[in-house]
């Protein structure tokens, strides 16, 4: 597996961004059209922010989406600084993020959406020391590919594993730095989540952004990324025929965990629903698709130990 892994992720590096594409296109049409259930919370997931019951086509476009990311991530490594430039287009509060560096980090709150590790890599670029967890994942040569393209690229990685408390580290890590601490936070790995109003029904979401914004006393500013198609200069820039926009949406008010939290989740629940194809949630996240006795038990367990 390791060596498939590494041979993929170098033949990623030299093949044209345009054929790795197509690829992405082929493969995710594909593993759509086979279904399972990460296509069915996919579907579902599409299908609550949309309003009515997503087509085929449109869980064709989100998985082909999903495939793009990976074949984009894989390659990010042979990608040029001017090809990050041309690929991400930047909107919204760049204005607070910068002023907020300046006095010490910024929380960033993101969802499993587009390309989130070029989103990391313009950051990095344009000299924000970008400070973020990874969540551990299987296979472990999957994982570390994943850690050394992000470090390759200038990001500074805190692996995770669920259930794993790993805040302490992390306050400790960035305190008193300029630095960007971009959580994507979607989704709860702790089982220490909060429940939010989310595309009319609850979900459980990370409560790390509303907690570290409120540890540190620092700005907590949700970000939106949605693909986007290039075309003219942009597009010969990137050699790439899809990009993405990165929009940073206003500071939030960091109050309680639970308040907060809603506040982001309603900042980015918009862009979502205007760009759903861009969502990858292929795993449960709403409190009706969660099993309710496990949920129980894992809630009385961490009350015990928090006791």
């Amino acid at each position: 597996m390791s060596l498939l892994l590494t041979g993929a992720v170098g033949l990623a590096e030299v093949t044209p961004p345009r054929i790795l594409e197509v690829g992405a296109r082929v493969v995710g049409s594909a593993v759509a059209a086979r279904g399972g259930e990460g296509i069915d919370y996919l579907r579902a997931h599409l299908s609550r922010l949309l309003g009515r019951p997503a087509s085929a086509g449109e869980v064709r476009e989100a998985m082909t989406s999903y495939m793009r990311y990976f074949a984009q991530a894989c390659s990010l490594g042979g990608v040029s600084a001017n090809e990050i430039d041309a690929r991400v287009e930047v909107r919204g509060r760049i204005d607070a993020v910068r002023a907020g560096l300046q006095a010490g980090p910024v929380v960033v709150a993101l969802t499993h959406s587009a390309n989130w590790d070029l989103a990391g890599a313009w950051a990095a670029r344009h000299g924000a020391d970008v400070v973020t967890v990874a969540e551990r994942i299987e296979p472990p040569e999957l994982f570390d590919m994943f850690m050394r393209v992000r470090r390759g690229v200038g990001m500074e990685i805190i692996s995770a594993t669920p259930g794993q408390r790993i805040f302490d580290d992390l306050v400790a890590r960035v305190r008193g730095r300029s630095c960007l601490v971009a959580l994507l936070a979607d989704r709860d790995i702790t089982g220490r989540g909060v429940e939010v109003d989310l595309a009319g029904g609850r979900a459980l979401v990370a409560a790390g952004p509303a907690a570290l914004a409120a540890r540190l006393n620092a700005p907590l500013i949700p970000v939106d990324v949605r693909e986007r198609r290039l075309s003219g200069a942009a597009r010969s820039l990137a050699r790439a025929s899809w990009g993405i926009t990165l929009e940073f949406a206003d500071p939030v008010a960091v109050t309680d965990v639970a308040a907060t939290t809603q506040r982001w989740v309603d900042a980015v629940s918009e862009r979502l629903r205007q760009h759903p194809t861009s969502w990858h949630m292929l795993q449960p996240l709403f409190i009706d698709e969660l099993d309710p006795e496990r949920l129980a038990r894992s809630r009385a367990r961490l009350a015990k130990e928090d006791a």
